[in-house]
């Protein structure tokens, strides 16, 4: 019996890895509803309601990619760190894919102009609105797929990152400081999904390295922005968003060095 393998014998040895266990503490649904109402609020009140149909429209769009991800990730159910795997690429087709396009686009039409950084919002500017869309759109798909599993520091971070591209949509002056920390800082993220699916050293190398470079990057053009000469309500409120997604950015990051570090 030991030499008659059958077929199935073989294909077993091949299953998928085992998947990760769930979190084991679930979030309310109704944190994440009233999360996602609050959300639609401040994008209102500090955007507008073009901003609110654009975001919307990119939150359906993603939601689309992620029914073709679901379809074509291997093990796409396979969970890492508590969220599926298709996630991740989800994340990466985002800041990667749609959202690096988008950036070329604006620096295609901005190249050997003078001034962007320090512009008014003005008719030119609509890859620039889309940039901050495109985020609070995929903000609001991760409410849908995941809401249950989000930690409370991701529910932060989320309703922060909402508020802050809401915001940089209305800002008096500075659109280019603006979008470009809004592109910088959701950009550099993708070598947090690739260092999750891949657990590579030079994966979590990229990752270790690009992080801090980002957070300081961020703060940094927040303190340009406050010096724009803008009104108080705008910078203090800019500051002081960039400085907790900082503040959870590093917490992060400062998370997934420990334990390796000490292995």
């Amino acid at each position: 019996r030991r030499a008659t393998r059958t077929l199935s014998d073989m294909v077993a040895k091949k299953k998928a890895p085992a998947p990760m266990p769930a979190p084991v503490v679930k979030k309310s649904p109704v944190m994440v509803m009233v999360t996602a109402a609050l959300s639609l609020v401040l994008i209102v009140i500090l955007g507008s309601a073009d901003v609110l149909v654009w975001s919307l429209m990119w939150a359906g769009f993603y939601c689309l990619v992620a029914q073709v991800l679901q379809a074509v990730v291997e093990y796409p159910r396979e969970r890492l760190l508590g969220y599926p795997r298709w996630s991740y690429y989800l994340s990466i087709a985002h800041q990667g894919g749609s959202l690096f396009i988008i950036s070329l686009v604006i620096l295609a039409a901005q190249w050997g102009r003078e001034g962007w950084l320090d512009a008014a919002w003005g008719p030119e500017h609509t890859w620039e609105m889309q940039v901050h869309a495109s985020i609070v759109g995929a903000m609001f798909k991760d409410y849908w797929f995941y809401g249950r599993d989000f930690e409370l520091a991701f529910l932060c971070h989320h309703i922060m990152a909402i508020a802050g591209c809401s915001m940089c949509t209305s800002v008096p002056l500075g659109v280019g400081i603006v979008t470009l920390n809004a592109i910088q800082s959701e950009c550099v993220s993708v070598f947090y999904n690739v260092k999750v699916i891949f657990d590579s050293k030079l994966a979590r190398l990229g990752f270790l390295i690009t992080m801090p470079m980002s957070n300081v990057l961020g703060l940094y053009l927040a303190y340009r922005f406050a010096n724009l000469g803008v009104p108080i309500q705008w910078h203090a409120t800019y500051t002081l968003l960039a400085i907790g997604l900082t503040a959870i950015r590093c917490g992060g990051w400062v998370l997934d060095w420990m334990p390796k570090s000490s292995s």
